[in-house]
């Protein structure tokens, strides 16, 4: 009786899945005939972060089959709408709540909010997308009390002096409210706040690594970018469709953040060197590695995340072995001359890519990131040759997942210490280093040229037996 039950109900939520993707469906045709589909897929992409608590970008995982007949330039205004409406939250919500008593449902705030940013901020007629606004109202709440109070409170907001608003110095202590922005406040002060969230709300910049390093100007002509100190990344001024940019079918570089390059380059000469990347895919570093000589093995646990990586490796036509496997349930058969470890972290270093963040339960997402990484490095930590190095990062702003994870390291495993990292070569400012002798990045760094990415690097030693 109970397996009998337990069919019924498996077969129920199947059921109700079908019925849910094919509801989807038919509401993407039904807003591509009212002609308003890339708002419709804003609507839902917030609506999967605000109700159902989870990434934008899981969003498109779990949507890919009804989405795979979206134009891509469609898909990627929705996406940038609603990271916008995101990024703009505090001054969105601040004025819908000037107008509106109650709070309302979260379907029909979302529907709010992505009116709100188009008049406010990105100068949409106001007609144009009260109209708009309204359409999205039908084709998601269906009933006439939801739809007007959709059209009443954006005609009140759209007949303001919104001249006498802006934007760009409005209240930012408003920013400050959120759980993660008062965490980095407690930690680093109110003005390195102000700047990190000053970069946190610039537009994502593009950077790419160049996999031969005697290229650079010619890549730097031919795709416009201009090349961080001493490093292999061009930042890019201009940027199209990547696959369609000059050198990418080629193989000639790849996409990845300056910031997540450092991990690889602080380690110098690695030619012929016995390599283990652990967490690779989607494969920046593993590139980064085979390029610069390394004999590279590349472990990760996701078989999805592990086909980008194939992919990358194939389309840049460089070599690595590699292995599927949670690295806590794997044991090398050799120690190596490097691991490095590019943890799992709460990626809070990356909130101008992903802003969706600071509004999943960051300090808890911190919280449980640090044990893991903990756990990660000491299982690691006995892969290492004696007189090898271990190296660890993360893209986090938080010092729970990066020097405190360091100092707890060192303080039992006696036989590693911090490698002296040569910034000169680099070109990297002395007061990056920590007192430990890792290095951090803040997102204000370099914010002459747009910014970093939030990053930890510290580069541990064994001792030789």
């Amino acid at each position: 009786m109970e397996i009998h039950n337990i069919k019924i109900i498996t077969q129920t939520i199947k059921t109700m899945n079908n019925n849910k993707k094919f509801y989807f469906t038919n509401l993407i045709q039904v807003a591509k005939k009212q002609e308003i589909l890339d708002r419709f897929i804003a609507l839902e992409i917030l609506n999967h972060l605000f109700i159902e608590n989870k990434m934008c970008s899981d969003f498109f995982l779990n949507n890919e089959i009804n989405l795979s007949k979206v134009r891509p330039e469609k898909l990627a205004h929705a996406n940038r709408l609603a990271k916008s409406v995101i990024k703009n939250l505090p001054i969105i919500d601040h004025q819908i709540s000037l107008l509106v008593k109650k709070r309302p449902s979260k379907v029909l705030l979302n529907i709010l909010r992505i009116a709100t940013l188009e008049i406010l901020i990105e100068n949409i007629p106001p007609h144009a997308s009260v109209d708009n606004a309204v359409k999205l109202a039908k084709i998601k709440m269906k009933d006439k009390y939801s739809v007007a109070f959709v059209n009443a409170v954006l005609r009140s907001f759209s007949k303001k002096d919104l001249s006498k608003i802006n934007p760009s110095t409005f209240d930012h202590n408003l920013e400050n409210k959120t759980e993660l922005a008062d965490y980095c406040i407690k930690i680093y002060g109110r003005e390195i706040q102000k700047k990190i969230w000053h970069a946190f709300r610039n537009e994502p910049i593009t950077d790419v690594t160049v996999k031969n390093e005697s290229e650079l100007k010619k890549w730097e002509k031919l795709l416009g970018g201009k090349r961080i100190g001493n490093s292999n990344t061009l930042r890019l001024q201009k940027i199209g469709k990547v696959s369609e940019m000059p050198g990418y079918k080629e193989g000639a570089w790849w996409v990845q953040n300056f910031s997540a390059s450092l991990p690889v380059l602080l380690l110098g000469n690695i030619e012929n060197l016995q390599v283990l990347d652990c967490c690779a895919a989607p494969g920046g570093k593993t590139m980064q590695l085979v390029s610069g000589g390394a004999r590279t093995t590349s472990i990760d646990r996701s078989k999805r995340r592990v086909e980008i990586l194939k992919q990358n490796l194939e389309r840049t036509k460089l070599s690595s072995k590699i292995i599927i496997s949670d690295i806590l349930d794997f044991t090398p058969e050799i120690p190596y001359d490097v691991v490095l470890l590019d943890a799992p972290c709460s990626s809070t270093g990356t909130l101008r890519k992903n802003p969706e963040i600071e509004y999943l339960d960051p300090i808890s997402r911190i919280k449980t990131f640090s044990e893991v990484q903990k756990r990660l490095l000491n299982h690691v930590s006995n892969w290492v040759k004696p007189g090898g190095n271990l190296v660890f990062s993360t893209c986090s702003i938080s010092p729970e997942e990066g020097e405190r994870i360091i100092s707890v390291f060192l303080g039992s495993n006696k036989n590693y210490s911090v490698e002296k990292i040569n910034h000169n070569d680099l070109g990297l400012k002395q007061s990056l280093t920590d007192c430990l002798g890792g290095i951090r990045l803040n997102p204000n760094y370099l914010i002459d040229i747009g910014g970093v990415d939030g990053f930890y690097i510290a580069i541990l030693k064994k001792q030789k037996a």
